[in-house]
């Protein structure tokens, strides 16, 4: 026969715990409840190829994931206050520790499927994966060229300031970095860190990365004056770049030009090498000055002193020609800068042009160029 008095104490004990487990939570003391924690991306950035208002841009998003992406999970970028507009799978590309995969509208076997909504992009696997600590790019806009070369970009917001980029999904790992919208040439980003970027002019007869041509007039931070240019007669002219920052992992700065140096009547000073938009930086050569072709009347080139990353390439006195249109890397650093230390936190980025007397005749030759810097978290 079960004893009564057994029973009353173990209901009693029962209540007690009980009891005892709402008085905590109340009192807000710690009570043990089992839950699942995301993971935070680590090496996360958005790299744009230009920060300026209003304007349409291709976007370069980067991470590193320890969980990974499984099977049927997804991937969103959110991009608050950024117009989407038009962007589809086609302006879209995402690989996995650099090897590219394949995308369309929806998602079937190894093919991720993309989807705009707002202004959210959801990029989702069916049986596809991203292994745990990958790195995983994605590029948005005319930037995607796997498979279907992308046509349309994403415009920036209206207003000058810094943006948040949110990266999620159902994947486990998730995170948020900053982009910063701003007029050209100077930079500024609150980004729950320090980073500020500026551009000053130098003076006249400075040297620019070992160029035996001194800088041929004073610039500054708004203005390039390359004055009247004579056949055969380099000129440099050069600007101050400084970084200071405590990103953990550093930054990128990049020069755009809008178009060639171009006067009214509609004759322009194109790239180095007559035209040739050259990528790899080479030794300065004058312009060939071939009668039959345009091309070759006069060009413009740019260098960098910057010793790491992004200007390690222009030693030796180099120029490349290949920014007019595209982002041009031309100072880097991947880790924290004082803004005073030559390649962490300064650099000098050197402008070199040189005419024929081929070169068509004009008072009014301008172009506009912009300064992009972008931290990585």
């Amino acid at each position: 026969m079960r004893n009564p008095l057994a029973s009353i104490i173990y209901s009693r004990k029962v209540s007690a715990v009980i009891t005892i487990a709402v008085l905590c939570w109340f009192a807000g003391f710690p009570f043990y409840s089992p839950r699942l924690e995301a993971e935070r991306l680590s090496f996360v950035s958005d790299t744009l190829s230009t920060s300026v208002p209003s304007f349409p841009s291709n976007h370069f998003v980067s991470f590193k994931t320890s969980t990974g992406v499984g099977a049927g999970q997804s991937i969103k970028i959110s991009l608050p206050s950024f117009d989407l507009g038009a962007i589809d799978y086609t302006d879209v590309d995402l690989s996995d520790d650099g090897v590219d995969l394949d995308l369309s509208d929806s998602a079937s076997g190894s093919t991720w499927g993309v989807s705009v909504n707002g202004t959210d992009i959801t990029i989702t696997s069916d049986l596809g994966t991203i292994g745990a600590n990958s790195t995983t790019t994605i590029k948005l806009g005319k930037n995607a060229v796997y498979g279907t070369t992308g046509t349309h970009q994403i415009t920036n917001p209206v207003l000058v300031g810094s943006y948040i980029v949110s990266i999620g999904g159902t994947q486990v790992d998730s995170a948020e970095t900053r982009v910063t919208i701003l007029s050209p040439v100077l930079v500024t980003a609150g980004v729950n860190t320090l980073f500020n970027f500026t551009v000053s002019g130098v003076s006249e007869g400075l040297s620019v990365n070992g160029d035996a041509v001194l800088t041929g007039s004073t610039t500054s931070s708004e203005l390039l004056p390359f004055g009247l240019l004579t056949p055969g007669n380099p000129v440099v002219l050069a600007q101050d770049l400084t970084v200071t920052t405590n990103a953990k992992h550093g930054f990128a700065v990049t020069v755009t030009a809008a178009a060639p140096i171009t006067a009214s009547n509609g004759s322009q000073i194109r790239t180095f090498v007559d035209g040739a938009d050259t990528s790899t930086p080479v030794v300065w050569s004058p312009p060939s000055a071939d009668s039959n072709n345009s091309l070759t009347f006069g060009h413009q080139g740019i260098t960098s002193d910057d010793a790491d990353e992004g200007g390690a390439e222009f030693s030796g006195t180099k120029y490349a020609g290949n920014f007019v249109g595209t982002p041009r890397a031309v100072f880097s650093h991947t880790g924290s800068a004082n803004g005073t230390t030559q390649n962490k936190g300064k650099a000098r980025v050197g402008f070199k042009v040189e005419i024929s007397p081929l070169q068509p005749s004009g008072s009014d030759y301008e172009q506009d160029l912009w300064y992009t810097a972008t931290p990585t978290f």
